[in-house]
């Protein structure tokens, strides 16, 4: 730089100042959210969640791997209604392996997203709805449900086994009423929340099979209701992800 004149110098430090102040900038801002919406107005049970709606399959793995089916799936103009009102252990799940985010004509994988969804359980016995994370498919997941008398619930799906993992009261959960039940993830950590308040955190204990996925799901004898689902994926998660799957 000896043959630099004072301005040129001015110059490239000036330039190399702004640029690093707009990249100190960048990394202050949020990063961008893409959300999903599934409100389930006006829409029949095959048309709910882009149409990727399956009955099947049912785990009836808690207590009784040989059960049938016992749940019916309905909506009713502003919900989903999921109901099983015969057998007191049996379980089902709906993965959510893909989304088309902001309104958009791409499909992207859920892997690494955050989910909410609204619920309300009217159960008989022991039983609930909630948030799936991982995979029914893969028959490795949490499954965080709330019942109706003010209980939450985490079961541990891990191969052929279902475990009640814990189950207690919280003063955030309603009885006999709408809850918001949200769920967020960190790096090593899965965070359940019910109506904005933290409720659960569990540490991700899973090494051979990732928990990346979500969906939502319910157990037990009662009738379960479903509204206004939102999956979330930062702008981080799906540049990870690469090409959309699919595109319109």
């Amino acid at each position: 730089m000896s043959g630099w004149n004072s301005a040129t110098k001015i110059y490239i430090f000036v330039t190399v100042a702004l640029l690093c102040l707009v990249l100190s900038f960048r990394g202050m801002l949020p990063d961008t959210q893409h959300v999903y919406l599934e409100t389930f107005d006006n829409k029949t049970i095959d048309e709910v969640i882009g149409g990727r709606f399956v009955e099947e399959p049912t785990d009836p793995t808690w207590r009784d791997r040989h059960a049938k089916k016992y749940w019916s799936f309905s909506t009713d103009g502003h919900r989903m209604v999921w109901k099983n009102t015969q057998h007191p252990n049996s379980t089902h799940f709906l993965d959510i392996p893909w989304v088309a985010y902001d309104d958009g004509l791409r499909l992207f994988e859920v892997n690494e997203a955050d989910i909410s969804v609204t619920v309300k359980a009217q159960t008989r016995g022991r039983g609930g709805a909630g948030v799936l994370i991982g995979s029914g498919m893969s028959g490795y997941y949490w499954l965080f449900a709330l019942d109706g008398n003010g209980n939450y619930h985490l079961l541990r799906k891990a191969g052929r086994n279902l475990h009640p993992a814990t189950r207690a009261r919280h003063p955030a959960i309603k009885m006999g009423a709408d809850n918001r039940i949200s769920y967020v993830r960190t790096e090593d950590t899965h965070i359940f929340s019910v109506n904005g308040e933290e409720v659960l955190r569990v540490p991700n204990i899973e090494r051979r099979h990732a928990l990346k996925g979500v969906g939502i799901g319910a157990f037990g004898k009662g009738s379960y209701e479903f509204d206004d689902l939102k999956i979330t994926q930062s702008e981080e998660n799906l540049e990870s992800l690469g090409q959309a799957l699919l595109s319109f």
